[in-house]
């Protein structure tokens, strides 16, 4: 699950965390994004600071046989970006 890939994180070098949400994706949530960030926010210690971004979308690559390479508009997505130093 998300919760067991971000607990391989889990420790005191885990500085910033900054979350792109979707906002039609947030919206389709309701209150259950609540939920979901607090999943996010255990699976780091308490003093790591976690920003988080609406987005309208991102444009990313598919790296599939017949899209190689190719950008998408891809939407309802969420993304954890792990900054650690």
């Amino acid at each position: 699950t998300a919760a067991q890939t971000l607990r391989l994180h889990k420790d005191n070098t885990s500085k910033l965390v900054i979350i792109f949400n979707s906002t039609l994706r947030a919206a389709s949530l309701g209150k259950d994004i609540q939920t979901e960030w607090r999943i996010i926010k255990q699976a780091f210690e308490p003093n790591t600071c976690i920003l988080g971004v609406n987005t309208y979308g991102e444009l990313a690559p598919l790296m599939t046989s017949s899209y190689r390479g190719q950008t998408y508009f891809q939407n309802q997505m969420i993304s954890v970006l792990i900054l650690e130093g």
